[in-house]
């Protein structure tokens, strides 16, 4: 092969491999934006966070609910029976205010209960004033750790500022792409 045939074969490669990059970052953030998923509380389990899956008493859920619709301003959350769903890229990037709101419930059920202190955001303390069982034992799923959420972050272009009208360019040429009909059935 020719050094001008090496050349030109390089420089498809190249132009190739920027096509892929800008396709999968396009997708990536049409999906971000454009996609539901279910939330669970989340809450520390030991020094990582993690989903609380296991099921909640109904006066556990109902607050709950309240607070991740109360905090819907702009269609980020749903309520579908005995689920809430969220944009995915809130999910993802939205955990201080996931924490809060799991500090929230627990607040509530410990008044509830009339006890002195609220409760925390550690999956036991949920365990124990939110389930049937009333035990520290608890079920929970995966949640990206901060080093995943910070590293996406960047190549999301802002996508958590958008929930409060906040749009960069890509963003708004994201808009043109939404769709409405691809939320869970209700």
């Amino acid at each position: 092969m020719t050094c001008k045939r090496k050349i030109q074969a390089g420089l498809l490669a190249i132009a190739l491999l920027a096509v892929a990059a800008a396709g999968s970052l396009f997708w990536f953030n049409w999906w971000i934006r454009n996609s539901w998923t279910r939330i669970y509380p989340i809450c520390h389990d030991g020094d990582t966070l993690v989903q609380f899956t296991k099921p909640l008493t109904e006066e556990a859920f109902e607050l709950y609910a309240s607070y991740m619709t109360k905090s819907n301003k702009r269609g980020y959350s749903f309520r579908v029976g005995d689920a809430i769903y969220v944009k995915r890229g809130y999910w993802l990037f939205g955990d201080g205010e996931h924490l809060q709101i799991t500090r929230l419930m627990n607040d509530g059920l410990a008044r509830a209960r009339a006890l002195k202190e609220g409760g925390g955001i550690h999956c036991s303390e949920i365990a124990e004033l939110g389930t049937l069982s009333r035990d520290r034992w608890y079920t929970s799923e995966y949640y990206p750790p901060n080093w995943v959420r910070d590293n996406l972050e960047r190549v999301s272009f802002h996508v958590l500022a958008e929930r409060f009208g906040t749009y960069t360019p890509f963003g708004e040429f994201l808009r043109q792409f939404e769709t409405t009909d691809d939320k869970p059935d209700s």
